[in-house]
């Protein structure tokens, strides 16, 4: 009714999950039927400002990597960014040519990198970012950039130079910003026409999450932040009911296993964790192996300490 003032909230666990078509429709559906409001929360610091530039990709990742690319592009990212790592790592391992572009040159990024192209963190170089609300806002550099370290739109308008591609002969990040501000917010919409993946689970359903200070690269780094409250603790959790029928205590070291993929946790006890499910923090080097696509996961449960 008109009174109604519903508001459906989607965030960051239903963007990654596999079913999240189908979970945007009902969503929608939800909305209709309420009279009420969607608000979709950005995965990812400008994502809003890609999707304005039209550069949303027309492949998800897992489809990319599933096309077994020959030459690959890897900007500000690396394993733990993956919903499934070990794929991400087989593909660019397979591919013929990989150029990564980071701000850190891990062992990780050595081992699948022919080149590595050194470029700044958000807080060492200038430009702008769309908030959720579409409204742009801009930022200076905070520090000097590291080493041999330049802007990442720099290296990208060489390499486009260089590839003879047009649209990359910016001199300054104000024109790019300037050139953004003109582009037109198109209106979201939702489809409706969505694609069911029956999912088979007999154990448990894996609920993956991301912690405030996993993000990034940067975050993950960061030792002050890792020892906060707020960061992940490399804690599988359930439910009083769940942790009854595997028989486990908190702070019993438990491994979460996934076909394959084996992680060694420690378990904690959580009523908030709904039946049926295991909830852990994803996306750092603890649950590198785990793959989040992948729902369906089982407990083994070790030696309390």
């Amino acid at each position: 009714n008109n009174d109604n003032n519903c508001l459906f909230i989607i965030g960051q666990v239903s963007n990654s999950h596999p079913q999240a078509e189908l979970v945007k429709t009902l969503v929608s559906w939800l909305a209709h039927e309420t009279s009420g409001k969607i608000y979709e929360m950005a995965s990812g610091a400008n994502a809003v400002g890609a999707e304005i530039c039209e550069m949303s990709a027309q492949h998800n990742v897992n489809q990319i990597l599933d096309s077994q690319p020959e030459s690959v592009l890897l900007y500000q990212a690396e394993l733990e960014d993956f919903a499934n790592s070990a794929k991400a790592r087989k593909a660019l391992q397979e591919a013929q040519s990989v150029v990564v572009m980071s701000s850190f040159a891990s062992e990780d990024v050595r081992e699948i990198a022919d080149v590595i192209l050194p470029i700044g963190l958000a807080s060492e170089v200038a430009g702008s970012y769309f908030n959720n609300f579409m409204q742009n806002q801009t930022f200076t550099p905070a520090a000097k950039l590291q080493g041999e370290s330049k802007p990442g739109w720099r290296v990208l308008r060489v390499l486009g130079n260089l590839l003879k591609v047009d649209g990359f002969d910016y001199e300054t990040v104000n024109q790019i910003t300037e050139q953004v501000n003109k582009l037109k917010v198109h209106k979201a919409h939702v489809k409706t026409d969505c694609k069911v993946h029956e999912i088979q689970t007999s154990d448990l359903i894996l609920h993956a999450d991301t912690a405030i200070y996993d993000v990034d690269m940067l975050t993950r780094r960061s030792q002050p932040l890792q020892e906060t409250v707020h960061a992940s603790s490399g804690c599988l959790s359930v439910n009083p009911s769940e942790a009854k029928k595997y028989g486990i205590e908190n702070a019993m070291s438990v491994i979460l296993n996934q076909g394959e993929n084996v992680c060694h946790l420690f378990a904690n006890i959580d009523d908030s964790v709904p039946d049926g499910s295991a909830h852990v923090f994803v996306h750092n080097s603890t649950t590198l192996n785990l793959n989040t696509d992948q729902l369906q996961v089982t407990i083994t449960v070790g030696e309390a300490i």
